[in-house]
């Protein structure tokens, strides 16, 4: 099902007196498609009833679900040579080095007991990494999102800002972290609005997304993604 499951979204949630105490009602649009074929409507149909991914999103065609609770676990990626030397990543896709890697797989064993049931990860290589050292031999899906990937800061990318190794040439920059309603977006950047606005809808889907909705009160999904001290933004 994973190969041929290009997005699904959630766009209705209803909560009446035709739905039992506790339950609630989800409608959510499904995109299936191949990258080499036009899928017929069997393909689709073996999909729905005979694949048993399918029922963490669909469960078996019921209207109602469990929504008793849910853990949601955000975990940063880890360590990279350009966090060391002080450098913007933003969207640029670095790896992970030997002290994050294994820092993944510290984090990985420290939650070993928690039954996770899908992980979101930001499509850099940082975090994709961080993801599966994390999870280790676990078989838990994995869907990469461009919603929270890391905000891009345009042509300051590569640049340190360092306090001792400050390449910046906005000196105003460090607002970013500490007064947030005064940054500048950089040129060729993405805007805090824009970021925003990007990922706003993701708890929607990660609400609406777990394996076995109907046979577990409570489930847990994971989002590996790029995090640090941002204070709260009020467009945020």
């Amino acid at each position: 099902m994973w190969k041929i499951l290009e997005s699904y979204q959630l766009f209705d949630v209803y909560e009446g007196s035709q739905i039992k105490a506790g339950y609630k009602s989800m409608a959510y649009s499904v995109v299936f498609r191949a990258k080499d074929k036009t899928l017929e409507e069997n393909e689709i149909n073996t999909v729905h009833e005979e694949d048993p991914e399918w029922s963490f999103l669909y469960g078996n065609r019921a209207s109602s679900v469990r929504t008793d609770k849910m853990d949601i676990y955000v975990i940063r990626h880890g360590q990279t040579s350009w966090n060391v030397e002080k450098r913007l990543q933003g969207r640029s896709d670095t790896d992970l080095n030997e002290v994050g890697r294994a820092a993944a797989i510290r984090t990985g064993k420290a939650f070993c007991e928690v039954p996770f049931d899908l992980v979101f990860t930001s499509p850099l290589k940082r975090a994709k990494e961080t993801a599966a050292l994390f999870l280790g031999e676990r078989k838990v899906p994995v869907i990469e999102d461009v919603r929270i990937q890391e905000i891009s800061f345009g042509v300051y990318e590569g640049l340190t800002c360092g306090k001792d190794n400050y390449s910046i040439p906005d000196p105003e920059f460090h607002s970013f972290f500490e007064h947030p309603e005064r940054y500048q977006t950089p040129p060729g950047g993405e805007s805090l609005e824009e970021l925003g606005a990007r990922t706003k809808g993701l708890l929607w889907k990660t609400s609406c997304t777990g394996r076995n909705f109907r046979t577990k009160q409570s489930w847990y999904p994971a989002t590996l993604c790029h995090t640090g001290d941002l204070k709260q933004h009020p467009k945020l």
